[in-house]
């Protein structure tokens, strides 16, 4: 059976059953090893699924292993013919680049004898690309045959009509049309659909809209529901032309909407079988040929989607002039009062808004104040009781250990030392209230010094075993050191009154732009929500961290202690 020859399966068998039989076919020659058999039937398995498949993968596919198996039987004339039908596919598809490269490699095959065909096919791909010079070179080669038969005139009358009506040359195309109906050729091929979509084309750009609609009809009639297929495209791109030019807008915008999925299912049955492809047709070519082929297809579809968003734009913006038309002056005064009415309510709105800008600003420079207040004022009462309360109680303890007393009196002797046990405490009391509320060592020696220190005050069999690390903690402004040293106070001093815990960890780190504080307790926890509303308990903390413009973050669970993460960006 030959190459041609293998497409008389389509009569004997039906559709349902036809590729059942060609799969038993392909198999008995594959076991056989009959490489002719082999390379005939691959050929009609790219002939069905190109009639009934969606897919187009499958069909360049079967094309190629039909290829090969012919490059191996040294049937170099098949081997021509089967580079012709997947060019045609190429171009059915508007895959004209790749098409376009197939032709070409035609024309230098000796063995392929319908070089008028590929003429006309390269210049139609001249045309869409607006490359008049090369459409002239194709049109010149074809004259250059002087080929008389009725089929190679079909050809060039064909080339011609596509060329006129590309530049919407009416006369010219006219003329054309009427030598087309003396030439019956065209007719009795596959070029009658061309011709056919061409007629209708040139209809609607003279306004014969009933007769174009009749060419189109008859043309859907022709196709029927082939899988997805340029020419199917175009008909109903061309439908869609028609119902437009009557103002027919509900079934314009039907096709529309056809003309869109189609367009969309075409393009993305392209981009998932595009990659499939190439490595078929392309097995010596590099990976930026292919990067090329993706970005010029990404290119195309987003030109078409904006052609499509651009048609619907149109279309909706025609509907609503007619509904505008309509309605307006009965809207008319509706619209204003409703107009007046959102701007009263957005002006209102945006009162509201500079309103509450206000209070949050006028709330922040409260919170600033009050806490640089509370600073100011501990920084006073610190080194009123260091100075003042404190040299006088150690006045007082050298007073007393200069007093005279008789070594004999041991009464006298104990109260003596008691004295002096007590102001010894006063003394100690009075350190701790004051470096409670100044830490000396955090202008001294930093935050990680003053920390410490705070901690080593709270060792002890009556206090939890704190653990603390820090790394990289840079040196920070004396308000905001103050601040964090303030927050760390307050979390240990609700752990030791309240928590009932174990262990404390405390960590310090700086990460990137921001200084992170981890807190960590083992005590009994406590309901994080309850806690929210109730309002108790977190104002310290949470001033604090909003003055320094942190964020802070709880982690608390009742009987499985708490966790906070404070993050304050440095810079």
């Amino acid at each position: 059976m030959s190459l041609w020859q293998s497409s008389n399966l389509w009569g004997q068998s039906s559709k349902e059953n036809l590729y059942d039989s060609l799969l038993d076919r392909l198999e008995n020659a594959r076991e056989s090893k009959n490489y002719k058999d082999l390379a005939e039937t691959y050929y009609a398995l790219a002939s069905y699924e190109s009639k009934f498949s969606r897919s187009k993968r499958n069909v360049i596919e079967f094309y190629n292993r039909s290829l090969e198996y012919y490059k191996v039987i040294n049937d170099h004339t098949s081997q021509a013919q089967i580079k012709s039908a997947i060019a045609e596919e190429y171009f059915r598809n508007n895959m004209l680049e790749d098409a376009k490269e197939l032709y070409n490699d035609l024309l230098d095959d000796s063995l392929y004898t319908e070089v008028v065909h590929l003429h006309k096919q390269l210049g139609i791909i001249a045309i869409q690309e607006n490359n008049n010079s090369e459409y002239q070179n194709q049109l010149d080669a074809i004259l250059a045959m002087d080929a008389k038969d009725s089929s190679a005139i079909a050809q060039l009358t064909l080339l011609k009509l596509h060329h006129a009506i590309s530049y919407s040359d009416t006369l010219t195309a006219t003329i054309i049309t009427e030598e087309c109906t003396s030439c019956p050729t065209i007719f009795d091929t596959k070029d009658s659909i061309d011709y056919l979509l061409l007629l209708a084309q040139l209809q609607i750009i003279k306004g014969d809209i009933d007769n174009a609609d009749y060419t189109l009809k008859k043309l859907e009639r022709t196709l029927g529901e082939l899988p997805l297929n340029y020419d199917n495209l175009r008909v109903l791109a061309l439908r869609q032309t028609c119902y437009e030019s009557r103002f027919q807008f509900d079934s314009s915008y039907y096709y529309a909407q056809k003309v869109m999925h189609l367009k969309d299912s075409m393009t993305n049955i392209a981009r998932i079988e595009s990659i499939a492809n190439l490595a078929e047709k392309y097995k010596a070519k590099d990976k930026s040929t292919a990067i090329r082929i993706l970005e010029l297809e990404k290119k195309y579809d987003k030109q078409t989607n904006d052609q499509q968003r651009r048609a619907l734009y149109v279309l909706g913006l025609l509907a609503s002039v007619l509904l505008l038309s309509i309605y307006f002056t009965v809207r008319f005064y509706t619209q204003r009062l409703e107009a007046n009415e959102i701007i009263s309510v957005q002006n209102s709105a945006l009162s509201k808004q500079k309103i509450q800008t206000l209070q949050d600003e006028l709330n922040l420079k409260s919170m600033h104040s009050m806490i640089e207040g509370q600073e100011s004022e501990r920084e006073r009462i610190s080194k009123d009781l260091h100075d003042s309360l404190g040299g006088l109680l150690s006045t007082i303890k050298l007073q007393l250990e200069h007093i005279p007393i008789d070594e004999e009196n041991t009464p006298a002797i104990k109260k003596q030392n008691q004295v002096q046990t007590l102001l010894d405490y006063a003394v100690r009391e009075v350190r701790n209230i004051s470096s409670n509320l100044q830490p000396t060592s955090l202008k001294n020696l930093g935050l990680v010094a003053a920390l410490k220190d705070l901690f080593n005050r709270a060792e002890g069999a009556a206090y939890p075993d704190i653990e603390f690390q820090h790394y990289d903690v840079p040196q920070l402004k004396n308000m905001v050191a103050l601040s964090l040293y303030r927050i760390v106070q307050e979390l240990l001093n609700n752990t030791i009154k309240h928590a009932q815990a174990e262990e404390i960890f405390i960590q310090l780190r700086k990460e990137e732009n921001q200084l992170v504080l981890q807190y960590e307790d083992d005590g009994i926890g406590f309901d994080l929500e309850s806690l929210k509303k109730s309002g108790m308990g977190l104002e310290n903390i949470t001033s604090r961290v909003n003055y320094l413009n942190g964020e802070l973050s709880i982690d608390a669970r009742v009987n499985e202690g708490v966790s906070y993460v404070i993050h304050i960006d440095i810079q």
